[in-house]
Formats: structure tokens, C-alpha cells, sequence
């Protein structure tokens, strides 16, 4: 099929809300033989929010059964219900094995196919933060500790390596390096327990850029992700002046 009409099917399923045959177009796409170094900004966009729509509900669901399993466990012992608990484990475990096949299918997707093509800065950032991202969804399922660590360390190199590129190559105010701060603080934050430095790469991004940014092209997507960032710093600093970083109503907002 060629790209065009895989393109048009991508965005008729987008129309329709069936995200994932959207994300499985956009897949289409980019193996198509010489795409995957040369995707649009418009095909990048969509292979990132198809991916991101695809994994969403998963991970929404796993957000839903986890926080019920925590409640139950915490009720006493003669309280608890065994039989509640082994279910909500099961879908647990179902739930999350659904986000990691999405988002291993994302990693594989990058790998193979976009980031050994890619040569542009900009395009580099764009989807080595996509990497991370897909490697960062899969700690926020993941049982085991190994794994845990595994995918944690990966989501940290992948994000580094765009930050270093970013640094060199993009514009503060620019919203592919500004999503990247927003995310890899994300990460800091929720994934390594590391709410020092989440605040510390949250307020530099924030302050690099708040005073490059001015009307153009690109003015919505940076105000978008400034006031992200301002956000998250309130919440975090918040809760580290309230010492209650165990809340988990402190999760910040990504991109």
C-alpha cells in the first residue's frame, strides 16, 4: 500500500477514534521501505499521538486496578478479601502486559526503522523522546524489580541522549526541547524518585525559554508546555515543602 493512501487510512481512523488501527496505519507508514528516515512533521505527529492514544488506555486502566488493589491492602488483615485481590492482580498483570507490547512495538518501530535514518536535530530529539517515553510507560507496569531497573536505566539513556542533542542543537524555546524537559522531569520525579533534580530540570527548562518565546509558529505548543511546567513546579514544590512526596495525587503532567 502506498504512503499516501496509508497516510488518508491513518487519518479516517483517527476521525473514527479507533486509535488503534490509527496506530497500526502509522506503523505501516513508516516500514514502508525509505520512510521512516523521512516522515513529515505532520506523519511524525501522528505516529506519536497514535502511539500515545493506543498505550493510553491501557495505562489508564492499570492507574484504575492498581489504586484499588493498594486500598484493599491496606484494609486489615480480616478485611481484606483474598479472592477481590488475586482479581485485581490478574487484570493487573493483563493490563500491563498490553501497555509493554504496545510499547515495545514502539521501541522496535525506532530502532529499526526511524532513528538509524534519522539525521535532522530536531527530528533526533523528537522521537529519541518517543523512546523514552515508551521505555518510561513500561516501569510505570512493571512486577519485576529487575525489570523495573532495566527499562528505568534505558528511559534514562534514551532521554539524555536527547537532552545532549537538544542542548547543542535546539532553541530553549523550542517545543520539541521543551516537551523533552517536561518529560525526562517527569521521569526524574515519578520514575527515579529524584524530585531534586525533576525540579531542577523543570525550572531551568522553564526559565531558558519563558523569555525566548514570542508570536510565531510555534508560539502554542511552547506557551502549551511552559504552563505545563509551571504546573508540575507548583504541585512539586508543594509537596516538598508539605514533605508528602508519597501522595499520589503529586504525579505531574507530561506531554
Amino acid at each position: 500500500m502506498s504512503r499516501k493512501v496509508t497516510l488518508h487510512l491513518a487519518k479516517l481512523a483517527e476521525q473514527a477514534e479507533r486509535f488503534s488501527d490509527m496506530w497500526e496505519e502509522m506503523c505501516n507508514l513508516t516500514k514502508l521501505e525509505g520512510v521512516g528516515g523521512t516522515l513529515t512533521e505532520e506523519e511524525r505527529n501522528m505516529l506519536a499521538s497514535s502511539f500515545k492514544n493506543a498505550v493510553g488506555t491501557g495505562r489508564a486502566a492499570w492507574r484504575v486496578f492498581s489504586s484499588a488493589k493498594k486500598e484493599e491492602e491496606k484494609r486489615g488483615e480480616g478485611d481484606k478479601d483474598a479472592a477481590y485481590l488475586e482479581g485485581l492482580g490478574t487484570y493487573l498483570a493483563k493490563v500491563g502486559q498490553e501497555v509493554v507490547t504496545v510499547c515495545d512495538r514502539a521501541i522496535g518501530l525506532l530502532d529499526a526503522n526511524v532513528l538509524p535514518q534519522v539525521q535532522e536535530k530536531d527530528v533526533k530529539v523528537f522521537f529519541l523522546k518517543m523512546k523514552g517515553d515508551s521505555l518510561r510507560y513500561k516501569v510505570e507496569v512493571a512486577r519485576n524489580p529487575a525489570e523495573r531497573d532495566e527499562w528505568a536505566g534505558q528511559a534514562r539513556d534514551a532521554y539524555q541522549a536527547a537532552m545532549d542533542i537538544a542542548r547543542e542543537g535546539l532553541t530553549p524555546d523550542d517545543p520539541v526541547r521543551l516537551g523533552l524537559g517536561l518529560n525526562f522531569s517527569v521521569f526524574y520525579y515519578e520514575i527515579a524518585n529524584e524530585p531534586t533534580k525533576a525540579i531542577e530540570l523543570a525550572r531551568q527548562t522553564f526559565d531558558d525559554a519563558i523569555d525566548q518565546v514570542t508570536m510565531g509558529d510555534n508560539y502554542k505548543d511552547a506557551a502549551l508546555i511552559l504552563q505545563l511546567l509551571r504546573d508540575n513546579l507548583a504541585l512539586w514544590t508543594g509537596a516538598e515543602a508539605d514533605d508528602d512526596d508519597e501522595d499520589e495525587n503529586d504525579s505531574g503532567e507530561d506531554k
